[in-house]
């Protein structure tokens, strides 16, 4: 078992790719990916084949190469100390209600995770990992709207533009017409989303001031997992309570 934070599994697994990539021929880097593909995978019951990174400036240009994303906060959301690499200065108040947001603004309302948000009863709500999270989904949700409304004609290449400075992948360009084939299923309406935070999903340190560590609810997550996906899951993880793998496989 790894005993730390799931954010730290891919960069300890690419600094001793000896230990978590025994008997591979493979660079540190994707080790470490690798690694934290396995983990994620049984983890969660599902098998994990390819990964997909995301840079943040580019992720911004996309946003704007759609013409920005339509998002929504129940009263002003204030961030003394956000800052980041596509922000200059620091701090950020993001107005309440709906408003049509460009990428830069767009990063900011998904990544913000200090703070707090002004409701309209005068009470902050400050804000969190789990919260951010939510958010998060609510841009890339809002971002597949954009695609799905995109003029290809005028919008094409700009789009295409920003994924190629957006997304590092190790996805097989031979199978790229499979994944063209999912796009009407990536663009309709049937998109299932969770947040595994807590209360429901996890609990809270056990030791809090050594270690802010929180603890996954194994069967909670078990059976949230197969409602989303529907299928016989696999991994240890979710198919046992063993402590961790065996020898002769997940």
């Amino acid at each position: 078992l790894y005993p730390n934070k799931i954010n730290g599994l891919s960069t300890e697994a690419s600094a001793a790719p000896e230990v978590w990539c025994p008997g591979e021929v493979i660079d540190p880097a994707r080790c470490g990916l690798r690694t934290l593909e396995r983990a994620i995978g049984l983890y969660l019951g599902i098998s994990i084949q390819y990964y997909a990174t995301v840079d943040l400036q580019g992720f911004a240009d996309l946003i704007d190469a759609v013409g920005g994303v339509s998002l929504c906060l129940p009263g002003p959301m204030i961030d003394p100390e956000y800052g980041g690499p596509t922000w200059t200065g620091v701090g950020i108040e993001l107005p309440g209600g709906c408003e049509r947001y460009d990428g830069v603004h767009a990063l900011a309302y998904a990544r913000v995770r200090k703070g707090w948000i002004e409701l309209p009863d005068g009470t902050r709500e400050y804000q969190n990992d789990f919260m951010r999270s939510e958010r998060q989904q609510k841009v890339l949700l809002e971002l597949r709207q954009e695609f799905a409304k995109a003029d290809l004609f005028f919008e094409f290449p700009a789009i295409v533009g920003a994924i190629g400075s957006t997304v590092e992948t190790d996805f097989p360009r031979s199978l790229a017409g499979d994944l063209a084939s999912l796009l009407p299923l990536i663009t309709g309406p049937d998109i299932k989303r969770v947040v595994l935070g807590y209360p429901e999903y996890v609990d809270p340190p056990l030791e809090p001031l050594v270690n802010y560590l929180l603890i996954p609810r194994r069967r909670d997550v078990r059976t949230e997992m197969q409602r989303l996906f529907g299928q016989e899951l696999g991994g240890w993880y979710l198919g046992s309570e063993a402590d961790g793998p065996s020898q002769d496989g997940p």
